[in-house]
C-alpha cells in the first residue's frame, strides 16, 4: 500500500526517474532476490511466468519503463487486491495429487508462483528498485543509517514504510550475517504466503504463527468483527504482529510506525531514535532518560534537515513563521538546513510521520495518566513532538490542531490549520 502511493505520487509529478547510477548494493540485492525466487519456485514445484524472469532482467539492467510495466501486469495476474489471503486449501489437494502421480510416473501439477511465496521476492526487488529511483539518496541514507543505529543484530524489525521495508531489506543483504536483523513488514501479514516468505528469509530463526492461527483471525474477519476494507486488514495485521511478538520471546522486537502503531503495542513502546523498541512487559511510565534521548535525537534531525532544533522553548507562533517562510514563501535567506528538503514530499512524509507517531504515543500516555504531574509531563512531550512534526511535514498537522483545541489553545490551532491549507493548495 505504501509503495503504491509513493509511485503514484512520483508519476503524478510528471518527472522522469533518476539517471542510472552505479549501485553495487542494489545490484547485489536484486540478484539475491532473483536467486531466492528461483529457489522457491523449484523447492515448491511452482510455475513462474516467463515475464517475471524478464522483470528481474529489466531491474538489473535499469530499464525503468519495461520494469514498471512488467510489474503492473504481473500484479494483475497475481490476483492480489489488498484483501486477506488465507492458507490455500488447494495446497492439500495438490499435495495428494502429486503423491498419487509420483507412484505412476506422472509429472506433478504446478500452481502459479504469483499466488505463492515467490511473489514476495518479486515485490521486494521491484520496490527496492523504484525506491532507488524516486528517493533522493541523502534522506534515504539518513533513514537507513538511523534505523541501523537503533536496531541491534538478531532483532525482529517491523518496517511499515517503503524505506523501512525495502531499503532496510536491501541494506541487510549487504551486511555480514552476524550484523543483520530480521525485516518483516506488518502491512503484509494478512497474506498467509508472506509468512512462509518471512520464514524462508530468516532461515527459520523466527517462529511464525501457523495456519490455525491465521484461520482463527480470518474467521473473525469474515464475520465483520474488524470492520471492512483497509481498516479490517490493518486490524488483522495488528493481530498477527502481536502473535509474532509473543512467539519469539528470545528476540528483541522493534517497530517502525509511519502509518499506524497497533494498539497492543502502545503501553510497551520505548522510543529508540526513529523507531520503537517493544518491551516484553508493559511500561507503566517512560523514564526521563528515555525522553531526553528522544528529544536529543529529534532535535538533531530537525537541525540537520531544517537548520533549527524546534525545541521546547519554540512557540507555536514561531513554528508557524518558520513553516510559512520555508514552505510557502520559499524564503531561504536565513535557512541553514538542506534546501532540497522543503520540496521533497517523500522525505517530509516519512520524517513527519515518524515524529508524529511519537507525539501520538505521548498524547495517549497523557490521557491514560492518573496523576496530574504525569499528565503534564506527557502533554509537554507531546506538544514538542507535534511542533517538530509540523516543521518537518506541514501537512501532517491535523492531530496537532485537535490537541491544541482540546487544551483551549484554539487561536494557535486555527493558525496551524490556515498555514496547512495554504500549503495544501499549492501542492
Amino acid at each position: 500500500m505504501v509503495a503504491e502511493l509513493s509511485l503514484a505520487l512520483f508519476l503524478l509529478t510528471g518527472c522522469s526517474p533518476k539517471a542510472p547510477t552505479n549501485d553495487p548494493e542494489l545490484a547485489r540485492f536484486l540478484k539475491a532476490r532473483e536467486t531466492q525466487a528461483r529457489g522457491l519456485v523449484q523447492q515448491n514445484g511452482l510455475k513462474m511466468p516467463a515475464q517475471a524472469w524478464s522483470l528481474f532482467d529489466y531491474l538489473q539492467t535499469d530499464k525503468w519503463s519495461n520494469a514498471t510495466n512488467a510489474f503492473a501486469q504481473l500484479q494483475g495476474q497475481s490476483g492480489r487486491s489488498g484483501a486477506p489471503v488465507p492458507p490455500s486449501p488447494l495446497q492439500a489437494v495438490i499435495g495428494t495429487i502429486q503423491q498419487a502421480g509420483q507412484k505412476i510416473g506422472l509429472p506433478p501439477p504446478k500452481s502459479s508462483a504469483l499466488q505463492d511465496t515467490p511473489w514476495h521476492a518479486i515485490v521486494d526487488a521491484h520496490w527496492a528498485y523504484v525506491l532507488s529511483k524516486t528517493w533522493r539518496g541523502e534522506p534515504l541514507g539518513l533513514i537507513t543509517k538511523e534505523i541501523l543505529n537503533a536496531v541491534p543484530p538478531g532483532a525482529i524489525f517491523f518496517g511499515d514504510s517503503d524505506p523501512g521495508r525495502f531499503a532496510m531489506s536491501r541494506v541487510m543483504e549487504s551486511l555480514d550475517s552476524d550484523k543483520r536483523f530480521y525485516v518483516i513488514t506488518q502491512n503484509q501479514l494478512a497474506d498467509y504466503s508472506y509468512w512462509a516468505y518471512a520464514d524462508f528469509l530468516s532461515g527459520t530463526n523466527i517462529t511464525m504463527p501457523g495456519a490455525d492461527d491465521f484461520n482463527a483471525v480470518y474467521s473473525q474477519y469474515l464475520t465483520g468483527a474488524y470492520g471492512t476494507g483497509r481498516v479490517a486488514v490493518a486490524a488483522m495485521n495488528a493481530e498477527f504482529s502481536e502473535l509474532i511478538f509473543h512467539k519469539n520471546p528470545g528476540h528483541r522486537v522493534y517497530m517502525e510506525s509511519t502509518w499506524f502503531l497497533p494498539k497492543w503495542a502502545y503501553d510497551r513502546c520505548l522510543p529508540r531514535g526513529p523507531v520503537f523498541e517493544i518491551s516484553r512487559q508493559p511500561v507503566p511510565r517512560l523514564e526521563e532518560a528515555s525522553l531526553e534521548d528522544d528529544r536529543a535525537f529529534w532535535s538533531a534531525v530537525c537541525k540537520k534537515l531544517l537548520g533549527d532544533v524546534i525545541g521546547r522553548g519554540t512557540s507555536v507562533g514561531d513554528v508557524c513563521e518558520f513553516v510559512e517562510a520555508r514552505y510557502l514563501r520559499s524564503d531561504m535567506s536565513a535557512f541553514k538546513g538542506h534546501h532540497n528538503y522543503v520540496s521533497d514530499t517523500l522525505a517530509q512524509n516519512w520524517f513527519g510521520m515518524a515524529r508524529h507517531t511519537t507525539a501520538a504515543l505521548y498524547q495517549w500516555r497523557c490521557i491514560q495518566a492518573k496523576v496530574n504531574e504525569e499528565k503534564q509531563r506527557m502533554l509537554d512531550e507531546s506538544m514538542l513532538a507535534y511542533k517538530q512534526t509540523f516543521a518537518l511535514s506541514p501537512l501532517t498537522s491535523m492531530d496537532f490542531c485537535d490537541l491544541l483545541s482540546q487544551v483551549g489553545r484554539t487561536n494557535e490551532a486555527t493558525r496551524i490549520l490556515s498555514v496547512r491549507e495554504k500549503i495544501a493548495a499549492r501542492r
